[in-house]
């Protein structure tokens, strides 16, 4: 028995130590899995991996302290405490042994946790991360602690959604600062060494948003030896998607790896769909292509309902591949598979004239493409032009559309790990409050106002009720005008510079007590309603 088996699903808070985790437990008698998310996500993260894998498994999700919206705060954000919480779900949830799956930060408290408890561990899946390498320099972290401190204005209104944890931005950057130096080949070699339970990486591939250069790529590259050193260690796959993409692109190789690590569809005998498709370097959908244009044989479903596949299928699909990607066309991969040299040289001496008028044609695209305007797409990502789209639909003049567009470029270049939240919240507001549309309908003609405009006491009044309220309801704090960064500065800067009304509007706030904009640096006494 690997747990007490739970008949029905369960959501909860399970207390530990100073604080309590909202806990999500699928119930059933199935093999459990528990999950542990990476740095400052939540459980939701893992939804299609679930899915993917099915009600026959008792999956088990939580969000870490002070993250999500209901995981409370508390004194202890330490690694040691985030190992010791596992223990806490589990004891919570009645559960002996379960299987443990990781992400990034997770990944590292999944290898510590099974590495000191063979015991309670079924098997591990580390998916992009737990890898040793030395990453971590001086100045590195004081990096960190730099761009935490500079996105706190961000973060803090976007507590109450989940989207950021409800910890300070020294507390963040520690948290992440203390993962760099547990990564250190020193650190965490050894514990990966001790590992004596069947365990599985899926790696990602490229960067992510926010990351330099191969940096990521020198981290993972550190994995094949760990798996050379402990037989109980392989690699199940290296997944096409980056770090950030992988848990939504990628599920099926995940959850591929849940299944080998436990003895469904391991390599001894056969093979899943998803695990052939992973020794081979392609997708699963390719897979399923070649099946139905009849270049890679079907086989018969197991009485598990799966598609199983030996050594030779991996062996025809690589040599598949290999053609594909050196751009034979796949209606003619079957003849070249079959071919004898004499025929199989011909065959590539007309292909390689095919390729070559197609390069010709593509360099010809290239000149064409290389004069068009280079436009927002280059400097903005998607979810950005679709924001300032919606603010077109809301009658948002063109001056103004541009001024946005300038403070999110500054935005994306200073904070680029924020854009999605940021997105998310002014959307939000939008969506739920008629005074910010209200708000945006009036900016959106301003860069046209003379600056003795009469509307622009209108404005400076919906600023300062937009801020009152802001304050009141804890999602603006008041600044060090001494500690102002410099991407405040710079965002000041293209306000004020805007339009000719601009100016007028800060003297108007500046009259009532106000000062900063950006970042507030003052707030007039006796203008902020008090509880009575």
């Amino acid at each position: 028995m690997t747990s007490t088996t739970s008949a029905s699903r369960w959501t909860g808070m399970v207390p530990v130590d100073d604080t309590a985790l909202a806990v999500t437990d699928s119930g059933g008698s199935g093999t459990p899995v528990i999950y542990l998310n990476g740095q400052f996500a939540t459980q939701g993260y893992w939804r299609r991996v679930i899915a993917e894998l099915g009600p026959g498994w008792r999956h088990i999700t939580y969000d870490e302290r002070a993250r999500g919206r209901k995981s409370r705060r508390s004194a202890d954000y330490s690694f040691e405490a985030a190992v010791r919480d596992v223990d806490a779900v589990l004891d919570a949830r009645g559960v002996d042994r379960a299987l443990v799956v990781g992400w990034s930060y997770g990944a590292f408290v999944a290898a510590h946790w099974a590495s000191r408890h063979p015991d309670r561990t079924i098997g591990a899946v580390l998916v992009d991360g737990a890898q040793p390498h030395d990453w971590l320099t001086d100045e590195m972290e004081q990096g960190i602690r730099t761009v935490f401190r500079r996105l706190k204005w961000l973060m803090v209104p976007l507590r109450v959604t989940g989207l950021t944890p409800r910890m300070t931005a020294s507390e963040m950057a520690a948290c992440n600062i203390e993962v760099g130096k547990l990564a250190r080949a020193r650190e965490l070699g050894p514990v990966l060494d001790r590992i004596t339970v069947p365990t599985r990486y899926v790696l990602a591939s490229g960067t992510s948003f926010g990351s330099k250069g191969d940096e990521q790529e020198k981290i993972r590259a550190s994995v094949p030896a760990v798996a050379d050193r402990n037989p109980h260690i392989t690699i199940h796959a290296k997944v096409a998607s980056n770090h950030g993409a992988i848990l939504r692109k990628d599920f099926r190789a995940i959850a591929a790896a849940v299944r080998g690590v436990a003895g469904l569809g391991s390599l001894e005998p056969m093979l899943t769909i998803g695990q052939l498709a992973s020794y081979a370097g392609v997708t699963v959908r390719t897979v399923r292509h070649y099946h139905q244009i009849g270049l890679l044989a079907e086989p018969e479903r197991d009485p598990s309902g799966y598609r199983s596949y030996d050594a030779a299928a991996v062996v025809r699909l690589i040599r598949i591949r290999v053609l594909a990607d050196a751009g034979v066309p796949l209606a003619r991969v079957q003849e070249l598979l079959v071919a004898g040299p004499d025929e199989f040289a011909r065959a590539i001496e007309e292909i390689d004239k095919a390729l070559s008028a197609d390069i010709r044609r593509l360099q010809s695209h290239r000149k064409r493409i290389a004069k068009l305007a280079a436009g927002d797409h280059l400097a903005l990502p998607p979810i950005v032009l679709d924001y300032l789209d919606r603010l077109r639909g809301l009658g948002v003049g063109e001056a103004y559309i541009e001024l946005e567009r300038d403070v999110w470029i500054l935005l994306a270049a200073q904070a680029p790990s924020s854009i999605d939240a940021v997105v998310a919240e002014k959307n939000r507001l939008l969506d739920e409050d008629p005074d910010m549309t209200r708000l945006y309908r009036l900016v959106g003609s301003a860069p046209d106002w003379p600056p003795d405009d009469p509307r622009v006491v209108e404005l400076a009044d919906l600023v300062e009720h937009l801020r009152i309220r802001a304050i009141q309801s804890g999602q603006v704090e008041v600044g060090d005008a001494d500690r102002a960064d410099p991407l405040t500065a710079l965002l000041d800067a293209a306000m004020t510079e805007s339009a000719p009304v601009a100016r007028q509007l800060l003297a108007i706030l500046e009259q009532r007590g106000w000062r900063g904009w950006t970042r507030l640096e003052r707030v007039p006494e006796g203008r902020i309603p008090r509880d009575r």
